[in-house]
């Protein structure tokens, strides 16, 4: 593979980098910026799903022991230790932390366990699994965090997990049906052109780097952090 190719595939870090950079130093607002994201999570999503068949997704899901296991490994396991490590660095982002270590599985991890010839099956299906279930397990555990630390944060509410599980489960059933129509209606064409689905998906995941970046750099710059305490371990 050429290198500039490369750029959306195995080295995908570079380009990432380079879009976050220049996210950060864009100097205009980007209008529609805060829509467009969902946007281009599902183009990510459908481009990744239209390489994968639903029934090869529905064997793994069949397969739900593995499935249930490497959610609870996402969802519950490997955010502890995020959570402890920054209780004991910077107790006050300990939540915080702690709820992004504890989110979903990405839309976006489709695409690259594709670039690293893994079982895409089994990562969508798992996208599915972790999206359906943290509405469900965030809330409460963040409530404990937030208790451990002395941080207040916002309690489970079973009307705005469900809501949101109904956002997830519409952002990812969209695009998934919608391939699978493709695959359906026009076999050949995605035969021909599959092996640029991936790189499709991952351009549609650095414009979304730069956009997030643009919509986020106001927030970011307001809340005035030291970046220095990421480094300054407590003596």
């Amino acid at each position: 593979m050429a290198f500039p190719s490369a750029l959306l595939g195995r080295h995908f870090w570079i380009t990432a980098w380079v879009a976050l950079l220049c996210g950060a130093v864009y100097p205009w607002p980007l209008p529609g910026g805060r829509q467009a994201m969902p946007v281009l999570l599902a183009c990510v999503l459908f481009f990744t799903c239209l390489k994968v068949s639903f029934v090869r997704i529905g064997r793994e899901l069949a397969t739900w022991p593995r499935v249930l296991v490497l959610a609870v490994l996402k969802l519950l396991v490997l955010p502890l230790p995020v959570f402890l490590f920054a209780w004991w660095l910077i107790p006050e982002w300990a939540p915080g932390l702690y709820l992004l270590a504890a989110m979903p599985a990405g839309m976006t991890s489709g695409a690259f366990t594709d670039v690293q010839r893994g079982n895409v099956a089994l990562a969508l299906a798992l996208i599915l699994i972790t999206s359906a279930l943290a509405p469900f397990t965030v809330p409460p555990l963040l409530g404990v965090a937030g208790r451990l630390t002395g941080v207040a944060t916002r309690g489970a509410d079973i009307a705005a997990m469900v809501a949101q599980a109904a956002f997830l489960a519409g952002m990812l059933l969209a695009p998934l049906t919608l391939a699978q129509f493709v695959r359906w209606r026009w076999p050949g064409w995605v035969e021909r052109k599959c092996e640029g689905f991936t790189t499709i998906a991952l351009g549609c995941n650095a414009v979304l780097l730069f956009v997030a970046t643009v919509a986020a750099r106001d927030r970011l710059a307001a809340l005035e952090v030291d970046p220095w305490r990421l480094v300054a371990l407590p003596l």
